[in-house]
Parts: structure tokens; C-alpha cells; sequence
């Protein structure tokens, strides 16, 4: 059983991750782009690495862009995540 303390530690630690990993104010890049590049970084398994890819496309990131942020050819992102995008860049729920 957790204990409340463990629990407030958790909560702790997500909040410095999200503070360190989190956009600067004066950045260029996009903030689903960000998210995108540290879910990569982080290693974030396939699916959640689709969700930010639609998240991405969805706010006017190119499959080229997208593809220089996972480190592929634009050829293997569109085949591994076109399936989970809709036409307009959203994710597909089913």
C-alpha cells in the first residue's frame, strides 16, 4: 500500500519533469512539437508517440517535420503512424 507521503512524491517529481521539460516562453518551436520530441526522448511507447504525431500533424507540423523529430525517413513515419491519423491530423480513436 502506498503511503500519502509516496504519493506527494510522485506528484512532486511529475511536476519538476514537466517544469524541465516544458516549452520557454520565447521558444519557436511548437508546443506539441516539444511534446512530441520528449515523448521520443523519454522513450514513450508507440502509441503514445501516435498521439503526439497527431497532435503535431493536427496543429500544422509536416510529416517532414515530424519525421526529422523521431530521427526517420518521412516514408517510415507516414507508415508507421499515417494508420492513426485522420485526414485532418487528428488522432483516431478506434
Amino acid at each position: 500500500m502506498r503511503l500519502t507521503q509516496d504519493i506527494l512524491d510522485d506528484d512532486e517529481a511529475l511536476a519538476d519533469w514537466c517544469e524541465a521539460y516544458g516549452p520557454s516562453p520565447d521558444s519557436e518551436t511548437p508546443a506539441v512539437e516539444h511534446f512530441l520530441r520528449c515523448a521520443v526522448e523519454d522513450q514513450q511507447d508507440e502509441q503514445q508517440i501516435g498521439r503526439c504525431v497527431a497532435a503535431a500533424l493536427a496543429e500544422g507540423a509536416s510529416w517532414s517535420r515530424v519525421a526529422e523529430i523521431l530521427g526517420v525517413p518521412v516514408a517510415e513515419a507516414a507508415r508507421r503512424f499515417a494508420r492513426g491519423v485522420t485526414s485532418a491530423g487528428q488522432a483516431q480513436t478506434h
